[in-house]
């Protein structure tokens, strides 16, 4: 079974093939430690593949297996069919007020989306590291 973390790390991978673990954990607002223990517990499960970067070999580079882009192509098409009924049993003018909601709730997501360093929360941090200045 994959969790909803591991699931969310699939679907970064999935968006930014290539992508480094620093750069996956920056997306999510986990640390890279996290992740990193993310990245192991999906390339044992055959869903991630951790290549050395040809620049860096320091850095790895995260992409998709077969199996998780199968699996993530299931997974989205149940959302949708799941959203599709639900759409279904709304009243005309219920979905007309969703989708005239729609572009302000896309907006209100990357307002409220926390990068590696910023919680949504006022003075809060997602990473927990303190800058001088916290600590100082």
């Amino acid at each position: 079974a994959v969790s909803e973390a591991q699931r969310e790390l699939l679907r970064v991978i999935r968006r930014n093939p290539g992508t480094s673990i620093a750069a996956s954990a920056a997306e999510l607002g986990l640390a890279a430690n996290t992740v990193s223990t993310l990245v192991g517990q999906l390339t044992e499960q055959g869903l991630v593949l951790r290549n050395p970067d040809p620049d860096d070999r320091r850095v790895g580079r995260l992409t998709l297996t077969e199996t998780a882009s199968r699996r993530l192509e299931a997974w989205r098409d149940r959302r949708s069919t799941a959203v599709a009924t639900a759409l279904e049993g709304l009243a005309a003018d219920e979905r007309v007020a969703l989708a005239a909601a729609l572009p302000a709730l896309m907006h209100l997501g990357e307002l409220i989306r926390p990068g590696p360093t910023t919680d949504p929360r006022p003075g809060r941090r997602t990473d927990h590291r303190q800058t001088t200045e916290e600590s100082g």
